[in-house]
């Protein structure tokens, strides 16, 4: 006699999977230092702030970007440079701040840079209409890097508009056509979509263009797992335990293949993995006893 599983949410979309450190996390480049010869302490303020930046020292170099700005109030590189200095703070309210200055002050291309800024912003805040806004008025002033048809798409999915958030998805590809993310990210489009075959397909060019990329692997040993192929699915699931060695839901994942594949022992082997990795994980030890019973 079978008993019930209580089967953990399927890693569907590398934003809301628990492994946040394989949310594609953009890092801004920040702008170059002032090449030419220095010739004012606002130029110094700022060349020192450019390379605690690279450095890691983000508190540094927002001193140092504000020192500049009290020293020449309309230097907008500064104010761009401050603007992600205080994003990798987490100090949000103020980079957005920066940003708008930047938007009234540049007749470059950092208006461009800026509002792609305050959409990745609005993104990590989770505010995926206003991200999307910003997202849109960095591409009317020619910001056509892949990474904002990837978050546009991303923020789309996030509200719902899976149409808008595969065409975006498909930008993000055709710009750059190794981007692991972009093709993990289309198959939870797809699989929402009710196309799980092209889901599939999606999770499988994921995989073979980052095979590191444990997410995609991870999605898809669960969409062989719904489609009753249980020796891919957990083929797929060791593959990703390879990068996330500690991932409770995917050892979860796995037991449960195995489960349903009547491989009751192997699946407690994989149950009691998980809440040794999580002892607070509710559904693994429910499936434990489960597998246990059988």
């Amino acid at each position: 006699m079978k008993f019930k599983l209580l089967l953990s949410t399927i890693l569907l979309f590398v934003l809301i999977a628990p492994a946040a450190a394989q949310i594609d996390t953009t890092k801004h480049e920040i702008t170059d230092t002032l090449s030419l010869v220095v010739s004012s302490p606002a130029e110094i303020a700022y060349n020192k702030g450019v390379d605690k930046f690279k450095l890691g020292n983000y508190k540094q170099a927002e001193t140092h970007f504000s020192e500049s700005l009290k020293l020449d109030a309309n230097f907008v590189k500064a104010y761009y440079n401050r603007a992600l200095t205080r994003s990798e703070l987490n100090k949000f309210d103020d980079a957005v701040l920066d940003f708008d200055k930047t938007i009234r002050l540049d007749t470059t291309n950092l208006k461009a840079e800026a509002y792609f800024g305050k959409g990745f912003i609005f993104f990590k805040k989770q505010n995926y209409a206003e991200a999307i806004g910003e997202f849109h008025l960095a591409e009317k002033n020619n910001f056509g890097e892949a990474k904002l048809f990837y978050y546009r798409g991303v923020s789309y999915f996030q509200t719902n508009n899976l149409d808008s958030a595969l065409l975006d998805l498909d930008k993000a590809i055709a710009k750059n056509p190794k981007y692991a993310y972009a093709y993990n990210d289309r198959g939870s489009v797809k699989r929402k979509m009710g196309k799980p075959e092209a889901a599939v397909a999606d999770y499988i060019i994921a995989t073979e263009t980052d095979p590191k990329l444990s997410i995609a692997f991870s999605n898809l040993g669960s969409m062989y797992r719904k489609q009753k192929q249980y020796d891919k699915a957990i083929s797929a699931y060791t593959k990703a335990l390879e990068t996330e060695k500690e991932n409770a839901l995917i050892y979860n994942n796995r037991g449960s293949a195995k489960y349903e594949k009547s491989d009751f022992s192997a699946a407690a082997a994989d149950f009691q993995k998980a809440v040794e990795i999580n002892p607070n994980y509710a559904f693994a030890y429910n499936n434990l006893g489960v597998a246990k019973l059988d």
